[in-house]
C-alpha cells in the first residue's frame, strides 16, 4: 500500500503543479493534503485550491479521497458492489472509487 500512497502523493503533486501553482504551492498543498487533519493547514489547502480550475480541484479531491480511504483500510473497495478493484484499474486510474463493472 506503500507504493499506492506514494502513486497518489505524486499524482497530486502534478495535479497541483498542472493547474498552474508554483512549484512551492503545489508541494505546500500536497504536504498539507497528505496529513489533513482538519487543523490550521485545511484552510491554507482551501485557499490554493482555489486557484484551481474546477477540472484540476477535482482531480486534487479525488486523490485526496483515495488517501483518505488507504487510510482508513477500504481503499481497493468498489463504493458501488463492495467487490475488490483490479489491480490493473487502480495502476491506470489510482483514485477510482468503482471497479469496472460497476462504472459501466
Amino acid at each position: 500500500m506503500d507504493q499506492r500512497r506514494q502513486a497518489l502523493e505524486h499524482a497530486l503533486l502534478r495535479a497541483a503543479r498542472s493547474g498552474g501553482l508554483t512549484r512551492d504551492a503545489a508541494r505546500s498543498v500536497a504536504a498539507d493534503v497528505c496529513r489533513y487533519d482538519g487543523g490550521g493547514g485545511e484552510m491554507h489547502v482551501k485557499e490554493l485550491l482555489a486557484q484551481l480550475s474546477d477540472r484540476d480541484q477535482g482531480r486534487v479531491r479525488r486523490i485526496v479521497s483515495a488517501l483518505r480511504r488507504i487510510d482508513d483500510g477500504s481503499y481497493g473497495t468498489c463504493d458501488k458492489c463492495g467487490s475488490k478493484i483490479d489491480e490493473n484499474r487502480l495502476d491506470l486510474m489510482p483514485e477510482t472509487t468503482t471497479c469496472r463493472a460497476c462504472a459501466d
